[in-house]
Parts: C-alpha cells; structure tokens; sequence
C-alpha cells in the first residue's frame, strides 16, 4: 500500500528490523553487565564533550530510523553516560544498584508498556502483583501486611515523602475545631490561619513540621503541599555522647511545642529519620516521641528511605517495632533494595488517609472515564474457590490512580517484585551486611595512624557501646570523612573539599560526592551496591588507592 500521507514516513514495523536493534542493544547491556565492575565509575571529560557535540541542534526533518538511532545511542551517547551508576565503585550520595532479576524485569516491564492507573480486573492482574510486592517488602522487614492498609509504589523517596506529609496535613485538619466539619485541603484549599488571642489570623500557620535534620526531601514535601517550608522547625537537642551527631529530638523541647500547637488546635506532623543521609544515624527515642504525638494528637511520619531497611541485621532489629508506630512511612527500593530508579514504596495505617488525600473528590466523585465497570458475566461454574477468592481479592483492589499523586505510571512494582523473589530475605540481609562490613573496612583504614589515619579525619565515628576500647566504627554504610588539619586539605582552608573532591573522582577509580557537616565541609564514601566487595579485594583496593594518592595532593 502507498503511504497516504505527504512529507511523512511511516515507523518501520518490520519485526526484523526491530530484532535487529534489539540485539544491538542486548549485546550492549551482556557486555556492560559483565564489564562494570572493572569500568570506570565515571566516563572521561573527552568523551562527555564528544557525546555532547554528538546531540543533534535540531529534530531531524525525516526520522533517523530503528538501525540508525540505535546505532547513535550506543556509539555516540553512552560513552558520556554515568556508566558506573550501577557499578561497585560509584558511592556517590546512596545509591543502589541493580540486581540481574530486576533488571530483566524492568525491560520486560517497557516492552508491556503497561500503564498502573486504574484497576481493570477482568483485563490485567498487574494492580495485585503490585500489592502482594508491597506486601513482600513489609514481609521483608516482619511487619504484618495488614500494619498499614494504605500503600503505593512511588517514584522515590521525595514522593513519598509528599504523600507523607499530605496525608498527616489532611488527617490533622479534620481535627481542627477553627475550620468546618470534614475541611481538608485537598478538597478545599488552603485554610486561613490560626487566630490566637491578641493576634492576627496570619499569625498561626495551620500546619507545622517538626523535624531534626531531616532529608531535603521533607523541605520539598513542605512547600509542594502548601504547609511551607518557613513551617518546617529543626529542634535538635545537644550532642552527647549517646547523640553525637544531634539528630536526637530535645524531647523537652518538642512537649513544649506539640503542648503549644494542641492548645492552640494547631496540626502537628513529626518527621524522624532512620538513616541520616551524611552519618547513617538515626533518631533516636523513637518510642518516647511516638508517644509524645500521640498525647497531643500529632501525626509522626517516618523516612526510612535507606536507613530502615538495616532492620535486617541483627544490631537493627528494634527498628522493625518503631517503624510500626509510624502513622506514614517512607521506604526506598532504588537505594538499599538495588531495584532500578526510580522506584520507592509508601505506607499509612489507613487506606482512608490514602484516599482522603489523592483520590476523586468526594463532591465530584470519579470522572466517568476513570471509572471501573467489572464484568458480572464472567463465568464462575466449575471455577475452583482459591480462584475464585483471588477474583474477588483483584476486584477490590484501588485504583493505583486513587492513591497516589501520578494518575498513569510505568510498571514499577514488576522490578520491585522481581527483586524480592530473586533475593528473598537472605539475599537482602547479606546485601545489607557487606555494604557494613565495606564500610567498617574504609572506615578502619582511615582511623589508622599508620594508613589512612595520617591524612584523613573519620567525622561519623562511634564507639561500640558493647567495646569501649575497640576501634572507631561507623553507624551504618556511609563513610563520613575531610581531611586532616595535617593533611594537604585541611578543614580551615575553604578550598579543601572541592580540591580533595576533585583529587579523588579525577583518577576515575571510585566516585564520592561532597556535603558539609558542622558547619565544615566533607566527603561521603555510600555504599548501598549489591555488587560491592562481591567479588574479591578490587574495589577496596580501588577505594585506598584512590584515598592514598589524593592525600599527596
């Protein structure tokens, strides 16, 4: 048949063509899956520029075809990429990797191209495989599944973070005897303020934070739902010696302030992190703040995007009892669970709060297209009852659009999944042990005086309260660590860390990235890969080599 259509050509359906590609690409990834873990984390400054003048100025008048564009993308734009993203040396903020299951799951999961919006139960089974992978990860950690009723794959933590934050914001109002009955700002919008006595209406926000150096993410979350950022307090206590890092609550000073904010039927939302992202360390007390929000009706959110998944090894099991006293919690699969990005989970106690914040609205209800029309007709004669039981489990699933902030979205859960049944709990928990373990390794090095201990300053150091006189350790995966006053990076010249930064990550052996702390700044060693320390010494070699050479300067 002629094509009909002038100035256009039609997209090369030829399924040869197609295989083609696919087998350009499959050779690709065979060969980087077998070569990263001796790759370059990062790719040189020539072949970013490279990449970078290979980007076309302009869409191209006729399209470039399956054979060619695919030719481009492997010989022109992947030299340029992070290629050492998923690798066993990149410890660059925390990032995971990607198990081989996962993997394979996530390019199955773009060939369905199956988007999670609304349940279709007589079309696809993809809402309960996403649902039993929820259940799975709270499996993975000993939380019964029914814990928390609401549930949704997210993009990451951000996202979850968000949903964290609106769902309390929405729960706390429907307490508030300053607005109407059944006032939430989803539906409505946002409330005036407070009026105190003697004060204008603008003087109490509705909503506040409290928080101890919480993830930029919980800022974000603030100022996206409306409560502002100006409302998020750090209240840390004093360090000590139980509190090195501050990231204890002054619980002091947080009963002043939540007694404060329920006198004034103010709403209160606590936020606590397992996993400080520069230490690894935790809020501590959990127990004592839960109970705190819950004698003045506050809404305490956990983000345990990374740091809650250290559940799993024995010296972390209290956090299992303290996530379960989260109202919401935040949990990352792209980081600890080395699922492909971007993928994260979210929970909270009830489905309503879910709904409340990110379903249809009460007065309107769901548009008609969105609606769900399951089919009475379909044949039950001779169906046995565990299918039949499954059916109707199916049916009742919500729409994922009804409890989450993306109406349509890929497939994440099928990655998840496929993770948790290629690693099982056993899988994770050694995971989760050798990132420690690397860790404890870096970290032993660079306390030693007569190694890393000459140039380096360890910042996350902890005592081991079971061994006083044991070496420094760190709390849990993340290396913190600047250079010696000593050293050719000393902490009262300003330049030190971008010039130690740029002396590690230049030689291309391992990749770190900077943050500050106290004040000072410093460099971070994460390691949440699944293939680091897997095969052999090579990439703790890599990590002293590297720190050695830059010492000189």
């Amino acid at each position: 048949m002629t094509w009909p259509y002038k100035d256009t050509m039609p997209i090369d359906s030829a399924p040869e063509t197609f295989i083609a590609g696919l087998t350009a690409v499959t050779d690709h990834i065979q060969h980087r899956f077998s070569e990263l873990n001796d790759s370059e984390p990062i790719p040189s400054r020539r072949e970013i520029d490279a990449a970078l003048q290979a980007l076309p100025s302009a869409l191209p008048r006729s399209g470039l075809g399956v054979d060619a564009t695919v030719h481009h993308l492997i010989k022109d734009i992947t030299p340029g990429l992070l290629r050492g993203h998923a690798g066993s040396r990149f410890y660059g903020l925390v990032t995971g990797g990607v198990t081989p299951a996962s993997q394979l799951a996530d390019i199955l999961g773009t060939s369905y191209d199956e988007s999670l919006q609304i349940n279709f139960p007589d079309a696809t089974m993809a809402v309960a495989l996403e649902q039993r992978a929820l259940d799975m990860v709270l499996d993975l950690l000993d939380i019964p599944a029914e814990w928390f009723k609401g549930r949704s794959v997210t993009t990451g933590a951000t996202a979850s973070n968000i949903m964290g934050l609106a769902c309390g914001r929405d729960a706390l109002l429907l307490q508030s005897p300053h607005l109407p009955e059944g006032y939430t700002i989803a539906e409505h919008g946002f409330p005036p303020h407070i009026a105190t006595v003697g004060q204008s209406p603008s003087s109490v926000p509705a909503i506040k934070v409290l928080t101890v150096k919480a993830h930029g993410s919980i800022l974000k979350a603030a100022a996206i739902t409306g409560i502002g950022r100006a409302n998020v307090l750090d209240i840390p206590a004093a360090t000590s010696e139980e509190n090195p890092w501050g990231l204890a609550f002054d619980t002091i000073r947080l009963e002043e302030e939540l007694c404060q904010a329920d006198s004034l039927r103010q709403g209160v939302i606590v936020v606590v992190t397992l996993g400080e992202v520069n230490t690894g360390g935790f809020t501590p007390n959990i127990p004592g703040i839960e109970a705190l929000c819950r004698k003045y009706h506050a809404w305490l959110h956990i983000d345990g995007a990374f740091g809650g998944f250290a559940a799993l090894l024995p010296q972390y099991r209290h956090l299992v009892e303290e996530m379960k006293l989260a109202d919401s919690l935040t949990l990352d699969a792209h980081k600890w669970l080395n699922v492909p990005y971007d993928t994260a989970m979210f929970y909270t106690r009830k489905a309503s709060d879910l709904i409340r914040s990110f379903g249809p609205s009460p007065r309107l209800g769901t548009p008609a297209y969105l609606q769900v029309h399951a089919d009475s007709a379909t044949a039950t004669v001779d169906v046995p009852d565990d299918v039949l039981k499954l059916r109707e489990w199916l049916s009742g699933l919500t729409s994922p659009l009804n409890c989450g902030i993306e109406n349509s979205r890929r497939f994440r859960a099928l990655p998840l999944y496929a993770g948790l049944l290629e690693q099982g709990k056993a899988g994770y928990t050694d995971i989760i042990r050798r990132n420690c373990d690397f860790a404890q390794r870096i970290c032993a090095w660079l306390t030693d005086p007569a190694k890393g201990g000459k140039w380096y300053t360890l910042v996350n150091s902890v005592e081991d309260a079971a061994n006083p006189a044991s070496s420094a350790k760190v709390p849990l995966n993340i290396v913190l660590f600047r250079g010696s006053h000593a050293s050719c990076y000393p902490p009262s010249d300003m330049s030190s860390t971008t010039r130690l930064l740029h002396a590690i990550n230049r030689q291309r052996l391992i990749y770190v990235t900077p943050t500050s702390w106290a004040g000072v700044g410093a460099l971070r060693i994460a390691v949440s890969n699944w293939r680091t320390g897997l095969e052999g010494d090579g990439d703790f070699e890599a990590v002293i080599t590297a720190l050695s050479v830059a010492a000189h300067g």
